[in-house]
């Protein structure tokens, strides 16, 4: 699954939550609907980018690689450091069902991430390079 928080969203709820009570300060504004991957890998074919699905360990190998080529490396720096597989990391449960309540009684709903906004973004990462790794 994939999550996508509108920017603008993400100011009006930071926004609101702003107007909480001091003793409420623990918030995590991001959507909480979730897109399925295999939904936005369809869309991002329709945009030209291929997809092969892989099992996990040929994609682990195909990141290690890329790791090794400098150009490379320097793009992938985040997902190198996370998707270590010998790194010292472990995962910590999250979720934001305390802020989606909080937001819920302020009358704010996060609105639906339609197919046309998935492809936008996807158009607008295109734009930047993000997926120019030759």
């Amino acid at each position: 699954f994939m999550e996508f928080s509108p920017i603008d969203e993400v100011a009006k709820v930071i926004l609101l939550l702003g107007e909480t009570p001091k003793g409420c300060v623990l918030f995590h504004a991001y959507d909480h609907n979730m897109i399925r991957s295999a939904n936005v890998f369809q869309g991002m074919g329709g945009l030209g980018l291929t997809i092969t699905p892989v099992e996990k360990k040929e994609f682990e190998r195909a990141i290690q690689k890329a790791g090794e080529d400098p150009v490379k490396a320097k793009l992938l720096t985040s997902m190198l450091a996370y998707g270590s597989p010998d790194s010292d990391r472990f995962e910590i449960p999250w979720h934001n069902l305390y802020t989606m309540q909080v937001l819920y009684r302020m009358g704010y709903r996060w609105p639906d991430i339609s197919e046309e906004y998935v492809k936008r973004f996807m158009g607008g990462m295109i734009g930047l390079g993000y997926f120019d790794l030759k």
